[in-house]
């Protein structure tokens, strides 16, 4: 038979499982019993679960469930813990847990004495402290919510994790200090810029992998949290109120349609924990708004008789001039009942509430005007610059973060330099045999994995004199890219999402407005009439 100690710790302030197991183990030394230990870590004393029987059940407290488990089966006979609020701070479930106890005959042990679960005098005040405890437990969740609220107001909120910044320890009132990482928030201002552009965070990713902006690795993590990214108002600079974090829930759930009603002074406070500006506030709220807003237009299409397709040159790349959404290509039946009709249509037909007209128009007359645009504006119009700027983005990128493993590593060995010298002095001073022994083990170690670390400073290094080789000669050669062999493999060798892929590394925006259509390039603005063939001679 053994004593079972059980220690469990909440959220609250509380004395470690480490601390509690410790004085617990003492006890069973001092007293010669054989003991198992049940830490329960990060969980309530309050929150009570129960089966279809109305029983208590502990699926929620894993260990608490394996000690009663054990009681049942007769192994434990006694029970010892640090205070009774460790068994539960809910009036309820104390009572619940002591008739366990009561009915398998099992001792508890408070610290160092003996509780008589039996005495009417002891049955009187454990229900007095039970009280109390419970009465405590609402105090501290009111003293937290009041904490938490006075956070948020003062811009000092924080997450457990947050792409674009690293924990770098804790300052002096134990708030997590956040450290940005540069290279990670330059995919985010990426992001932004060419949401800005008009491109999806589809087209985004696979534009970041293609350039080798990201790993594998790091495409996949970002498939998943991108989109979630891309709404954290923190990126401003600026972060929610208590007040203002209430306001976004009833925009993120659909109970207000006024976007706008938070951009106010009252919703808005400057972000303690994260205060880099990766995005003008009113950038921000132009970018939020169209991607919920077309979030929303999307939930809520019903058009059975109409399917996107997966293809289409110009899917996505036209934006109405009115009401911003884009054009996509669609299958459908034309005037005559032919079902092979293709056309592009923008999503807001769909909700009828664009004025645009018309509101589709074929896909073969779209494709050939961009064809030609994009033959016409290559001879006119070379892209070395934009291309080189292309480059040397990707290969700062590349610096950026490799930079960083290298400082992560230089200081890994910092620490090391100072573990060994503690080490040796214990080993050449120490008068405890196991102690040296222990010593001389951790040495060895430490200089091991030194080792390692040592060869992969070596290559950072040598990879990083590569990455500023490469980056100087970029500048200084200026990186030909030749126009002409563009263009003959546009017709004889791409397939239409390459087509598409380079149609959109040139066109900054692409607008229509009834039947005409404006493609701006950033430095030229092309006009076209839907309705008329495009010829050039």
């Amino acid at each position: 038979m053994k004593c079972g100690i059980y220690c469990r710790t909440s959220v609250e302030h509380e004395s470690s499982i480490e601390q509690q197991s410790k004085e617990g183990i003492e006890f069973c030394k001092l007293k010669g019993f054989d003991y198992d230990v049940y830490p329960e870590d990060d969980v309530s004393g309050y929150s009570i679960k129960t089966d279809d029987a109305d029983n208590v059940v502990f699926e929620d407290r894993p260990e608490f469930d394996r000690l009663q488990k054990d009681i049942k089966s007769g192994v434990i006979k006694q029970v010892w813990i640090t205070e009774l609020t460790r068994l539960s701070r809910n009036d309820y479930l104390t009572a619940k847990i002591f008739n366990i106890f009561d009915k398998y005959k099992v001792d508890l042990y408070l610290k160092d004495k003996k509780l008589d679960l039996n005495d009417p005098q002891y049955k009187f005040f454990r229900q007095i402290m039970a009280a109390q405890a419970e009465y405590e437990r609402a105090s501290i969740v009111a003293r937290t919510g009041r904490g938490l609220r006075k956070n948020r107001d003062e811009g000092k909120r924080s997450n457990q994790a947050f792409y674009g910044y690293e924990k770098a320890g804790k300052n002096n009132s134990g708030k997590t200090i956040w450290q940005p990482v540069e290279s990670q928030l330059n995919i985010i201002r990426y992001t932004f810029e060419q949401l800005q552009n008009g491109l999806s965070i589809k087209q985004i990713l696979y534009n970041l992998y293609d350039n080798r902006l990201v790993t594998l690795d790091e495409f996949k993590s970002l498939q998943r949290r991108l989109v979630q990214m891309v709404r954290r108002f923190e990126y401003t600079g600026y972060t929610w109120t208590h007040e203002g974090a209430k306001a976004y829930r009833k925009v993120m759930n659909g109970e207000t349609a006024d976007i706008h009603s938070l951009n106010d002074k009252n919703y808005i406070v400057k972000s303690a924990s994260y205060p880099e500006q990766v995005i003008p506030i009113k950038n921000w709220f132009a970018i939020f708004e169209k991607n919920i807003v077309r979030k929303r237009f999307i939930d809520g299409r019903k058009e059975a008789h109409t399917k996107t397709a997966s293809s289409g040159l110009l899917t996505g790349i036209i934006e109405c001039a009115v009401c911003g959404f884009k054009y996509y290509n669609f299958n459908g039946k034309g005037k005559n009942g032919d079902k092979s009709y293709v056309y592009y249509k923008h999503h807001a037909a769909f909700l009828k509430r664009c004025n645009q007209k018309p509101k589709s128009f074929p896909k073969n007359r779209g494709d050939e005007i961009f064809k030609k645009f994009f033959f016409f504006h290559t001879l006119i119009y070379d892209n070395t610059v934009e291309a080189m700027e292309k480059v040397q983005f990707a290969i700062k990128q590349e610096m950026t973060a490799t930079q960083e493993r290298l400082n992560k590593i230089e200081n890994t060995l910092k620490k090391s330099g100072k573990q060994l010298e503690r080490f040796k002095r214990i080993s050449l001073e120490g008068d405890d045999d196991d102690v040296v022994k222990g010593a001389l083990k951790s040495i060895a170690e430490i200089e091991r994995r030194d080792e390692i670390l040592t060869k992969d400073r070596t290559a950072l290094i040598i990879e990083l004199e590569k990455l500023n080789s490469k980056y100087s000669g970029a500048e200084r050669d200026k990186f030909y890219h030749s126009s002409k062999d563009l263009i003959l493999n546009w017709f004889n060798n791409f397939n239409e999402e390459e087509r598409r892929n380079h149609l959109i590394k040139i066109i900054k925006r692409c607008l229509i407005f009834n039947h005409y259509l404006l493609i701006d390039t950033g430095t030229i603005v092309y006009i076209f009439d839907t309705k008329i063939d495009t010829i050039f001679d």
